[in-house]
C-alpha cells in the first residue's frame, strides 16, 4: 500500500465479528448486531468483549503506543471506520480493511489515518486450575518481552565471566613481563566491564518491569473476578482481613515467581558456567568451594522450615489484626458514641502484638542463616587465600589464576545461595500460597444467562423449604411455605430471628435450601436472578458520590430515570439541600450518612431499576412514616411484585392496606 492511499475501514460489527472469529469465538453477524443494538461504539465494542470473557478497555493511541498493543485488537479511523490490526512487520501492520483482506498498512499511513480510539485487549486469568498452572498459562502470552529478558540475562551473564578472566590475564602479564602499565588497562578494563554489564542489567529490569506490571494486573482481576463468582455462602464464611490475605498471598507468589523464580532459575545457569570455570583453573579447590556453598544452602532451607511454622502463625494472627482494624476503623463513629473507642483499640493492639510476636520470632530463626553465611563465606574466602597463597609462593600456582578462582568461587557461592534462598522464600510464603490456592479451588457459581428474562410470569412459590447455615447450626427454617401473586405486594412478618432474612436471601438466590423448593415464576433461583433485587436493612454503599451509588445499585440505570425517581421518593428534596448535590461524596459502607439516608439512597436506586420482583428486608425501617407511605405508594412500584420482610404492620399508623401477609411458618418434622 502506498504512503498517500488513505485506509478504508470497516464498520463496527464486522471488524468485532472479525476479531471474535480470531479468537475462536463463533457468533454469526447478525446475532452480534442485535446484541450491540446496531450501535457500534467504542463503549459498546468493549463492552461485548468484556461479556465474552477479555480483559478489554476502550483507550486514546498515538504512534508510539502502537507496539505495546496486544494483536489483534481494533482500531478507529479518522472517517469512523473500523481496522483489524493483525500483525507488525517490518514496514508496518498487517490489516483488515475494506473489503480488501489482509494488507500492508505502513506505519507513516496508520499515523495520519488513526483518529484515536482503540481496544486494549489481553487474555484474562484462566477460569480453573491451580493457582501455578493459572499463572503459568499467562507465561507464553508474553514469551516476547521473556524472550528478551532471557537473552540480555544471558549476556549478563557472559559479561560477568569476563572481569575474572582479564583480571587473570593482565596480572599475570604485567608481573611476568613487568610492565606496570598493564595494571592501569585492567581498572579501566574492568570499569567499562562494569559499567556495560550495569547497562545490561538496567535493560532487563526495564524489559521484566514491562511484563510484570500486565502481568500482576491480570492476576488481581482474575482474582477479583473469581471472588465475585463464588458462592455467596463461601464469602459470608471469610472475614474481610482473610480476603486481604489472599490478594496479598497472590502478590507475593507473583514476586516470587517472577522476581525470585526467574531470577533463581538464571542464576541456577550462572552457578553451573562458574563451577565449570573453576573446576579447569582449580578442580581440587572448587570441590571444596561446592561442598561450602552446598552447606550453606542446607542451613538455609533447615532454617527456612522453622521460619515457615512462624509464617503460617503469623499470617493467622495478619487475618485476625487486618479484620480488627477495619473494625475499628469503619465503625470508629458508632464506637466514639459508645465510648467503646479504648476497648476497640486495645482488642486491635493485642492482636497487633501477636502478629508481630510471631514476625519477630520468625526474622530471629533468619538471623542464623545470615550467620551462617557470613561465617562459611569467610571461611571459604580465607581458606582459599591461605592455600592458594601458599601454592604462589611456592610457584606452583599464578596470581591471576588464584585472583580468577577468588572472584569466581564469590559469584558460585552467591549465586547458588540466591537459589537456594528462593526455596526458602517458598516455604516461608506456602501459608500464605495456600490460602490463595483454596480460594481457587473453590467452584464458581454457574455463569448468569447472557439474556434472562425479563417479565415475572407466575407466581413466587417456597414450599417445605428447610435451611440452617451450617451441618451442625440449628434449623432457621422449618417447613417455610410462601406464595406470592405476581404484582402483589406481600409481607412477611415474624420476631426477630425467625427467619425473614434467610428466606428474602433464599428468594434472591444467595443460599440454596437444604430441602424443599423454590421458584420464581416457574424457575430456579439462577435462572431467576435478572428478576429480582434484594435490598438489605442496612446496604453498605460505596464509596463515591450520592449519583455513583445511584447507578451502581441501580445496575446502571440513565440518569433521567433516576432523577424522576428520586423527585418521587423524597431524595432529591433532601440532596437539594446539600451544597454538592448529588456529587456530594459517600464515605465507604455510608458512614457519614445516617440510617434513613442510606436506606432512602438504595430503595430509590432499588425503584429505578429494572427488576419486577423487589426483596426488601426492612428497607423501609428507618425512614420515617410519611417517607415510607410515599414509597410504598410509589407509582415506580406499579405492576411490580415486592416481598417485604419486618416484625411489624409496616404502614400500621396510616391506615394503608397491603396485598398480604404471612408469618414464616414451620413444622416440626425434619428433612
Amino acid at each position: 500500500m502506498s504512503e498517500r492511499m488513505p485506509l478504508v475501514g470497516i464498520p463496527g460489527n464486522l471488524a468485532l465479528w472479525r476479531l471474535l472469529s480470531l479468537k475462536g469465538i463463533e457468533v454469526s453477524l447478525q446475532a452480534l448486531e442485535e446484541t450491540l443494538l446496531w450501535e457500534f461504539s467504542l463503549e459498546n465494542l468493549v463492552q461485548e468483549l468484556q461479556v465474552r470473557g477479555f480483559e478489554a478497555r476502550g483507550i486514546t493511541i498515538q504512534e508510539q503506543d502502537l507496539h505495546h498493543l496486544e494483536l489483534p485488537t481494533l482500531a478507529q479511523l479518522t472517517n469512523g471506520s473500523w481496522i483489524l490490526l493483525r500483525k507488525r512487520v517490518a514496514r508496518g501492520y498487517l490489516v483488515e480493511q475494506g473489503m480488501g483482506g489482509l494488507q500492508l498498512a505502513p506505519l507513516g499511513r496508520l499515523s495520519q489515518d488513526l483518529a484515536g480510539p482503540a481496544i486494549d485487549i489481553s487474555e484474562p486469568l484462566a477460569p480453573t486450575g491451580s493457582l501455578w498452572s493459572r499463572m503459568g498459562n499467562l507465561l507464553p502470552r508474553h514469551r516476547r518481552v521473556l524472550g528478551q529478558v532471557a537473552m540480555i540475562t544471558l549476556v549478563g551473564q557472559g559479561l560477568a565471566l569476563l572481569p575474572p578472566w582479564l583480571t587473570g590475564k593482565l596480572v599475570d602479564l604485567s608481573l611476568s613481563r613487568g610492565v606496570p602499565s598493564l595494571l592501569s588497562i585492567l581498572c579501566l578494563g574492568l570499569l567499562l566491564a562494569s559499567l556495560f554489564q550495569a547497562w545490561v542489567g538496567w535493560l532487563r529490569e526495564v524489559s521484566l518491569l514491562a511484563f510484570t506490571t500486565p502481568f500482576e494486573a491480570t492476576l488481581e482481576k482474575g482474582l477479583c473476578e473469581h471472588l465475585l463468582a463464588l458462592p455467596f455462602k463461601y464469602l459470608q464464611s471469610k472475614t474481610l482481613g482473610q480476603l486481604l490475605q489472599t490478594f496479598s498471598g497472590l502478590r507475593r507468589a507473583r514476586s516470587l515467581l517472577l522476581d525470585q523464580g526467574l531470577g533463581a532459575l538464571f542464576s541456577g545457569v550462572a552457578a553451573v558456567f562458574y563451577l565449570a570455570y573453576m573446576a579447569l583453573v582449580m578442580p581440587g579447590p572448587a570441590a571444596v568451594v561446592l561442598a561450602g556453598a552446598m552447606a550453606i544452602s542446607a542451613l538455609a532451607f533447615g532454617v527456612g522450615f522453622l521460619q515457615a511454622r512462624e509464617q503460617q502463625q503469623e499470617v493467622k494472627a495478619a487475618q485476625a489484626e487486618n479484620s480488627a482494624l477495619l473494625e475499628l476503623l469503619t465503625g470508629a463513629t458508632t464506637l466514639k458514641a459508645t465510648a467503646s473507642q479504648s476497648w476497640a483499640f486495645k482488642r486491635w493492639a493485642k492482636r497487633l502484638r501477636l502478629q508481630l510476636h510471631h514476625g519477630l520470632r520468625r526474622e530471629r530463626h533468619g538471623l542464623w542463616t545470615e550467620g551462617g553465611n557470613i561465617l562459611l563465606n569467610e571461611g571459604l574466602l580465607a581458606g582459599v587465600l591461605i592455600w592458594g597463597g601458599q601454592r604462589v609462593l611456592a610457584g606452583e600456582l599464578s596470581l591471576g589464576s588464584l585472583l580468577v578462582f577468588v572472584q569466581l568461587s564469590g559469584a558460585f557461592t552467591a549465586a547458588l545461595l540466591a537459589l537456594a534462598q528462593t526455596g526458602v522464600t517458598f516455604l516461608a510464603l506456602r501459608p500464605q500460597l495456600e490460602a490463595v490456592q483454596e480460594t481457587f479451588a473453590e467452584t464458581r457459581s454457574p455463569k448468569l444467562p447472557r439474556r434472562g428474562p425479563k417479565d415475572l410470569s407466575g407466581p413466587i412459590k417456597a414450599d417445605e423449604v428447610w435451611f440452617r447455615y451450617a451441618p451442625e447450626a440449628p434449623w432457621v427454617l422449618q417447613g417455610a411455605r410462601l406464595l406470592v401473586q405476581p404484582g402483589t405486594f406481600h409481607q412477611v412478618k415474624g420476631a426477630s430471628g425467625s427467619g425473614k432474612s434467610t428466606l428474602l436471601k433464599l428468594l434472591a438466590g444467595l443460599y440454596a435450601p437444604e430441602a424443599g423448593n423454590i421458584s420464581i415464576g416457574g424457575l430456579d433461583t439462577f435462572s431467576a436472578s435478572s428478576l429480582t433485587a434484594f435490598l438489605p436493612q442496612f446496604p453498605g454503599l460505596s464509596s463515591g458520590s450520592i449519583l455513583e451509588n445511584l447507578k451502581l445499585f441501580s445496575a446502571g440505570a440513565n440518569q433521567s430515570h433516576l432523577m424522576k425517581v428520586a423527585k418521587q421518593t423524597g431524595l432529591d428534596a433532601w440532596v437539594g439541600t446539600l451544597p454538592m448535590g448529588y456529587q456530594t461524596m459517600v464515605a465507604s459502607g455510608g458512614e457519614n450518612l445516617s440510617g434513613g439516608q442510606r436506606q432512602l439512597v438504595a430503595i430509590t436506586a432499588i425503584l429505578a431499576s429494572d427488576r419486577p420482583l423487589l426483596l426488601l428486608d426492612e428497607a423501609l425501617s428507618n425512614l420515617d412514616w410519611i417517607s415510607r407511605n410515599r414509597i410504598i405508594h410509589s407509582p415506580f412500584l406499579a405492576g411490580r411484585t415486592v416481598i417485604y420482610a419486618s416484625h411489624e404492620e409496616l404502614l400500621s399508623e396510616s391506615g394503608n392496606h397491603h396485598d398480604g401477609s404471612s408469618p414464616i411458618p414451620t413444622c416440626s418434622e425434619t428433612p
